[in-house]
């Protein structure tokens, strides 16, 4: 069992160290963006972007969510790609229609006023369409392929976000068309190679297993980014879009540290597991991946919380330099987005074990109570306490979906009473 953890250990740090790569320059390139962006269009229009972005988000996650999750959980199963690619085009066909759906549904709310819906359709389909490749890329384990289309759309991001921020026009609606463009054209190739070689099957079986198995994760992944979605609505209802702005910009410059530093583990342990299981079904063998994962990213946090702590003002006054429309109220809630956002990437690996047990309704069920804390928490205490209620709302919501991930998981409880 030692050399079996040994071996997993390696396999983890190995994977993860890929995927560090992978992150470094997505990740270095969403700081910039950050900065950028914020200091050329302002904090309100920022805002604004931030919440289309994470309004159209929430629709590719529902409408695409399902496939990419299906792709990691049952890539090993088939013994080509091609027919796999044949399953993964029907799905993509529904995921399309989906999309529609949602953003007539939203117009008919006469949300969102400032936005055409076809920019927004564009999004969606560009972030469904590179999440698909990507998740074949990480299913079959290639992480140098998931190197090299992150690291292009990063960067394509920003170059062709500031182009059009310079000759279209100076606003929120350039940044959702660059960053659109920045999804589509690193995958590009890959679209044409994959139609390509699609082998179309009568039996629709997989497709469905594929919908059954993912349809709930797709809903438990938009009710996540909906979170951040509700964060910026209720700031920017009781607050104003300034405010919002700033809130959103701040947040996300410091989340985006563990795409580079956290993230990755996430990314390794995933296919891991998953593959692992395909083959033996033996959880204890599978869940020691999980678990050094888990103590790796708590070793990390605690790592890069202790400076944090020290040099709180320091920190604050370099992050409001670089950005200097910053709200001076952002200082407040630095030590808990940075918490809150450990803890939802904890989270991430904590309920692989009900992922391998394919409950995901009961997933949904435990994001559920974290939307309700979301929604009370902002709803009740924003408006009398400040932003500092969302950023602990944030721990609190966090700390309930893996207190209730462990204690529903009947493989995870079995294992720790061992």
């Amino acid at each position: 069992m030692i050399n079996n953890n040994n071996v997993y250990l390696y396999q983890l740090i190995r994977d993860a160290l890929y995927y560090s790569i992978s992150k470094i320059i997505p990740g270095l390139a969403g700081l910039i963006s950050v900065i950028f962006f914020f200091r050329w269009v302002g904090a309100e229009e920022y805002g604004k972007y931030s919440i289309i972005f994470s309004f159209t988000n929430l629709i590719a996650a529902f409408s695409f969510g399902w496939l990419n999750q299906s792709i990691i959980r049952y890539s090993s199963t088939y013994n080509s790609r091609s027919k796999l690619l044949g399953h993964i085009f029907i799905g993509l066909i529904f995921g399309i229609l989906t999309v529609f759906i949602f953003v007539i549904i939203a117009s008919s709310f006469q949300f969102p006023i400032l936005y055409s819906n076809k920019n927004i359709i564009f999004l969606a389909f560009s972030i469904g369409i590179f999440n698909i490749v990507k998740s074949i890329f990480q299913s079959e384990e290639l992480p140098n392929k998931v190197i090299l289309i992150t690291s292009v759309q990063s960067i394509l991001m920003i170059l062709l976000s500031m182009l059009l921020l310079k000759f279209y026009s100076n606003n929120s609606a350039s940044l959702i068309l660059g960053v659109s463009f920045g999804y589509l054209i690193p995958i590009l190739p890959y679209i044409k190679s994959f139609s390509s070689n699609v082998i179309f099957e009568k039996n629709t079986k997989k497709i469905q297993a594929f919908f059954n198995y993912g349809a709930p994760l797709s809903i438990w992944l938009g009710i996540s980014i909906s979170l951040n979605f509700l964060d910026r609505y209720f700031i920017e209802y009781y607050f104003g879009a300034s405010l919002m702005g700033s809130y959103a910009g701040f947040s996300e410059f410091i989340i985006r540290i563990f795409s580079i530093v956290i993230f990755p583990i996430t990314l390794a342990v995933h296919p891991i597991l998953m593959n692992k299981w395909n083959k033996n079904k033996n959880i204890s063998d599978s869940l020691s991946a999980l678990f050094q994962a888990s103590l790796l990213q708590i070793s990390i946090c605690i790592f890069m919380l202790i400076p944090l702590l020290i040099f709180k003002d320091f920190i604050f006054s370099f992050i409001q330099a670089i950005i200097p429309q910053l709200d001076n109220s952002m200082k407040e809630i630095m030590i808990p987005i940075f918490l809150g956002g450990f803890l939802w990437q904890l989270a991430l690996v904590i309920h692989k074990p009900l992922e391998i047990e394919e409950r995901t309704l009961t997933m949904v069920g435990c994001i559920m109570f974290s939307l309700v804390i979301n929604i009370i928490g902002n709803l009740f205490f924003l408006p009398i306490f400040g932003i500092i209620a969302t950023a602990y709302t944030m721990i609190i919501s966090a700390f309930t979906y893996i207190i209730f991930s462990i204690l529903l998981s009947k493989k995870f409880i079995s294992i720790i009473s061992k």
